[in-house]
């Protein structure tokens, strides 16, 4: 009930430029991309970035470490 993919248009409005970045593996990147395309349609600037073979989110580094950690480290800051 909280997702922001289930947001109104109009609180979309109101969304500054963002930057999203996901897991290309995740089972919630296909939401994501959904995402990015209907906060475009608001005129912001939207950059939506996939890390290709990384399995889920931030929210816990993968064991073993994968290669992609280190991407995402990097793009985290740019």
């Amino acid at each position: 009930m909280i997702s922001p993919g289930l947001a109104p248009d109009h609180l979309l409005e109101r969304f500054p430029n963002i930057h999203l970045l996901l897991c290309g593996a995740d089972v919630l990147a296909n939401e994501g991309r959904v995402f990015g395309e209907r906060l475009r349609g608001g005129g912001r600037e939207v950059v939506v970035r996939t890390v290709e073979g990384a399995r889920h989110g931030w929210d816990k580094p993968p064991l073993p470490l994968q290669k992609s950690v280190g991407v995402a480290s990097m793009m985290r800051w740019c």
